[in-house]
Formats: C-alpha cells, sequence, structure tokens
C-alpha cells in the first residue's frame, strides 16, 4: 500500500507526494551530501595526486562501481592525461594520453556533455586497458570550471548495468567539485613551484670587488605575488663588472619560466664578450 502527503491548501490541493518519493528524496538528499563529503573535507594539505585518488575513492563509494579515473586536459597538446585512477590505475602509470575528440573521453571533453557506453572494446574506446580489464558499462561527464574544461571523470562496472538520470547527475555534481578542486590545486602546486624558481632567479650572494659595494632588497608589487622579476650582478674574466635586472609583464608560474632563461641568455652573450647593447639585440632575437 502507498501511503500518500497532499501538499498544504485542502483536500483538492496537487500534486501528491507519496511516501516511495518521499524515501527517494530523502536518499538522493543523503548521496548529494555524500557528494559535499567529496571535497569539502579539508584535503588542503595533500598534493594534487593525492587529492585526486582520495576524490575518486568518494566517487567509487557514491556510484558503486568498480573504476574511476580522471584525465585532466592538457591545453598544449589538446590531450586528456590521465592523472589518478582507481581500478584501472595501469592508465596513470603507461602515461595515457587521449586526443579531444577521440574516443570514448575524448567524445566527452570534445561535446562537453555525459555519455554512457554499454559497449567497451576498440570501436568504442581507444584505450585498451579499458576492455582488457573486463569493464562493460561506463559512464563519463566533463570536469568543468569557470566554463574551461578541466578534464574528464569517468567510471565503470564490470557487470551489466543501466546508469540512471541520478546517476549521471550525480557523476556530474561531483565532477564540478573536482573540477573546481583540480583547478585549485593546479593553481597552488603553480605558485609553490613559482615561488622556487622566483628564488632561483635571485643571485645568492654578490661577488665581492674592491671598487664597488653591492645591496639589494627585493619587494614583490603585489602582496605574495610571483612574477620572474630578477638582478643579477657578476665580474667577466677580463674584469668587466656587469648589473642587469628584468622586469617582466606578468605573473605567475609561465612569466617565472620566460624570465629564467632570458636572465640565463643575457649573462652567456655578456661572457662572449659582446657589448651591452648587442647583448640585449641578442636576447631580443632570442
Amino acid at each position: 500500500m502507498t501511503e500518500t502527503f497532499p501538499f498544504p491548501g485542502g483536500p483538492d490541493a496537487s500534486p501528491l507526494i507519496t511516501a516511495d518519493s518521499v524515501t527517494a528524496l530523502e536518499q538522493a538528499e543523503e548521496r548529494l551530501r555524500d557528494i559535499g563529503m567529496v571535497t569539502d573535507s579539508g584535503f588542503g594539505h595533500l598534493d594534487l595526486d593525492e587529492l585526486l585518488t582520495m576524490l575518486l575513492d568518494r566517487v567509487l563509494g557514491l556510484l558503486l562501481c568498480d573504476t574511476a579515473a580522471a584525465l585532466l586536459y592538457d591545453d598544449a597538446s589538446n590531450q586528456l592525461v590521465a592523472r589518478a585512477a582507481r581500478g584501472v590505475e595501469e592508465e596513470v602509470r603507461q602515461g595515457v594520453r587521449v586526443p579531444v575528440g577521440a574516443g570514448f573521453a575524448g567524445r566527452i571533453a570534445a561535446e562537453r556533455r555525459p555519455v554512457v557506453l554499454d559497449k567497451v572494446d576498440p570501436s568504442t574506446v581507444t584505450n585498451p586497458i579499458l576492455w582488457e580489464k573486463g569493464i562493460r558499462t561506463m559512464l563519463g561527464v566533463p570536469m568543468l570550471a569557470g566554463g574551461n574544461l578541466v578534464g574528464v571523470l569517468h567510471v565503470g562496472s564490470y557487470s551489466r548495468r543501466t546508469f540512471s538520470e541520478d546517476d549521471v547527475l550525480l557523476l556530474e555534481l561531483a565532477a564540478d567539485r573536482i573540477g573546481f578542486a583540480v583547478q585549485a590545486g593546479i593553481a597552488e602546486s603553480e605558485r609553490r613551484a613559482a615561488g622556487v624558481l622566483q628564488r632561483s632567479l635571485l643571485p645568492s650572494a654578490f661577488p665581492r670587488i674592491a671598487q664597488f659595494e653591492f645591496a639589494s632588497r627585493y619587494a614583490p608589487a603585489e602582496m605574495g605575488g610571483i612574477g620572474g622579476d630578477w638582478y643579477d650582478a657578476f665580474v667577466l674574466p677580463n674584469g668587466d663588472v656587469w648589473v642587469m635586472t628584468g622586469d617582466v609583464a606578468g605573473h605567475g608560474l609561465w612569466a617565472a619560466v620566460v624570465m629564467g632563461r632570458l636572465r640565463s641568455a643575457l649573462r652567456a652573450y655578456a661572457l662572449l664578450g659582446m657589448a651591452p647593447e648587442d647583448v640585449l639585440q641578442s636576447a631580443n632575437r632570442k
């Protein structure tokens, strides 16, 4: 027997809420709370790979699947790169790359919509690991952050199963949260790397010569900002003293990488005995 609960508003009010629908709603809310736990549990101390592995474990428990994988989008190559996996760890160990638009994951990235596979073989996926593991059914969704493609999240089952609309929605919600977590993790990794590189651009000690006394103070224009600004001072074998400084237009890891290359090039040209104007012209061509 199904018990019904009318909406407030009198005996003629509609629609009706059934006991079954109340139970389904409670289950949905519980699963949504589980999704909230995917990224709300304070994993700030973990690096990106550890974070992804823990998030995939939670996704497996959420959808009761056998495999899960996160492939991150590499803008330079327009490919998806396997970064974390559970049940198909070979994807990561072998450095699987999938061109956007190719196969299962590539199609999800290109179309930016969920895809369900009820046949996993060379005609539907490009990665042989997936069908060699015996996966029968797969569900994948794009990971987006701020409208930008972050990667693809997919799960798989060794048995035949039908992924419901609720399953798709739950994986999409999880992918959204993971996408933002990944973007934040990448930004933090780049910030740390840029910090290390920034420090490497600054001389640890100045040359000691009788005619000069060097002193310096480095203060970024932005609070905690990292860009790649640098200075240098050195003495050539012929006794010439060079003092250089570089001010980059931009911030972050890439700016620091470019300025690191420029600093090395300028010093190398100077060591060749070029005049200052020729050093700058050569660096400009580089």
